[in-house]
């Protein structure tokens, strides 16, 4: 569900409208990797261990619904159970409150979340380029060591 390159398991059978899942949809694992998600692989069915989120448009917007929720996630993983598939119940889910300003104000929120987080994404892409360039300097040196080509 987080790992785009994962390999998907095919299902040939007929599944019900509530466990299927669209590009663009809102998903929660609240089992093992918790968070949520756009989905965005394709037409595909839910497994046990995801919600998919089924909001009101004329409350809520998607975008900022997915931040509002991230941003819960902290005090949901505060109530996870399991020593080794953690996992959140549905009424502990549910228990959870979060804020809801009106759609103008939630559109504007959203809007500028992900501007800073396309920011970040471009400096995590700059750090990591960085980092193996620096990672593949004592090779580099030691090449030139070699061949004779140091001062």
């Amino acid at each position: 569900m987080n790992d785009p390159q994962a390999p998907f398991n095919y299902y040939d059978g007929e599944v019900e409208k509530r466990y299927r899942v669209s590009n663009g949809d809102l998903r929660i694992s609240w089992s093992a990797s918790l968070g949520v998600y756009f989905w965005k692989r394709g037409n595909a069915v839910l497994n046990q261990h995801i919600f998919r989120v089924e909001e009101f448009p004329e409350l809520v917007k998607r975008d900022f619904l997915y931040f509002v929720v991230n941003y819960a996630m902290e005090e949901i993983k505060e109530r996870i159970h399991g020593a080794t598939m953690q996992h959140v119940t549905k009424p502990e889910f549910e228990a959870i409150t979060v804020p809801l300003p009106s759609r103008p104000t939630q559109h504007r929120i959203a809007s500028e979340l992900k501007e800073k987080m396309a920011q970040v994404e471009k400096l995590r892409t700059s750090i990591e380029k960085q980092l193996e360039a620096i990672n593949a300097l004592p090779q580099s040196i030691l090449r030139k060591a070699f061949r004779g080509e140091l001062c």
